[in-house]
């Protein structure tokens, strides 16, 4: 559904991005596994990316020199805003999924 709202070149690069950043958050916060500085390091560079990548998407959305506009669509900031909520949104949930998925596997006894 959120690639409805954005181009999916930067759909993809938020997806992953943020895919790496929540692991990495949850699994300190939750799983109370210790991160590496240097990994804590690599995911403030991809937190970086993904700020511009965001704010480059918003910024370039409704324009008229809009590089959408070849494909024939066109994205107003309003549409730019709800994709990435919903990407967002969806990241949560598959990171939510994920480690779940670890606690069943990890917790359950099976033969």
């Amino acid at each position: 559904m959120s690639l409805v709202y954005v181009s999916a070149s930067v759909g993809e690069m938020l997806i992953s991005g943020l895919d790496l950043v929540l692991s990495a958050v949850t699994a300190r916060l939750i799983r109370k596994r210790m991160v590496s500085p240097a990994r804590w390091f690599a995911v403030g560079i991809v937190c970086v990316g993904i700020v511009l990548v965001g704010l480059a998407d918003f910024l370039s959305s409704g324009s008229s020199s809009d590089d959408h506009e070849e494909s024939g669509v066109r994205y107003s900031k309003q549409d730019s805003i709800t994709g990435i909520l919903l990407i967002i949104g969806q990241c949560v949930c598959a990171v939510l999924q994920d480690m779940l998925d670890e606690l069943f596997m990890h917790e359950g006894d099976f033969p």
